[in-house]
């Protein structure tokens, strides 16, 4: 949870677009679809329903943030106040997309979407200038442009040692009821085209994470080897 964020997070059962109350976390996906044409993206390929759905009622709930733009409640910071942004604007969806790839990134698993998706091509070399500067941003190959602020937060995020790790579950194999249900309703989720995408520009991320983390492992050691000089046993 952002430790910026201030209220209480929605419950599971809670929904998350009004005051309606589930029985459980299927029958409130079931809800959100027909009351608010809410789907989640990608359903087939989300690992973690249950941490994505929590993680919003977190953004939501907590932070008074909309999930389909950068709306957030400072003037009025309530839960009433975002809800209700996101029925009136049409919001009641989740923007993935772009920037906001990296921030759901660890709720899906694109691996099985098409051969090449979990292997990294050894001879596709990344170069990048350092992250420090503010004017930094990295282009994807899908030509999405992620900004400074959001690739600091990513690398904050991914780097920290102490952050838990998710173990990746079978996507979307225990909510095949609500895929149903989503394509009853007319929802036909992204196309291929649409999941290579993703793939690919997630794949390239991991490769720019991996550049990154290589980096600061070798200033790291440059430092040991520096204080040991400094200050001989």
């Amino acid at each position: 949870m952002n430790v910026d964020w201030e209220g209480d997070p929605i419950d599971i059962k809670d929904c998350l677009f009004c005051s309606h109350h589930s029985a459980n976390l299927k029958k409130k996906l079931e809800h959100m679809s027909l009351a608010h044409s809410f789907f989640i993206p990608d359903l087939e390929y989300c690992s973690d329903v249950p941490g994505l759905i929590t993680y919003l009622g977190e953004k939501i709930g907590c932070g008074y943030e909309c999930i389909a733009c950068k709306w957030v409640g400072n003037r009025c910071p309530t839960l009433d106040a975002v809800q209700k942004h996101m029925r009136d604007k049409g919001h009641c969806y989740l923007n993935c997309e772009g920037e906001k790839l990296l921030e759901y990134e660890e709720y899906y698993d694109y691996s099985s979407s098409y051969p090449d998706a979990e292997g990294v091509d050894p001879d596709e070399e990344v170069e990048l200038d350092t992250l420090d500067g503010d004017a930094y941003q990295l282009v994807l190959p899908s030509g999405a442009v992620i900004g400074h602020r959001s690739l600091m937060k990513y690398y904050r995020q991914r780097l920290n040692p102490d952050r838990r790790v998710v173990v990746k579950k079978v996507p979307g194999s225990s909510f095949a009821s609500i895929l149903h249900k989503y394509r009853a309703l007319g929802w036909n989720g992204a196309t291929a085209a649409d999941i290579v995408r993703k793939t690919r520009d997630l794949r390239y991320l991991h490769r720019v994470k991996n550049y990154q983390q290589m980096k600061l492992g070798i200033k790291a050691n440059k430092l040991q080897k520096h204080f040991r000089q400094q200050n001989p046993v």
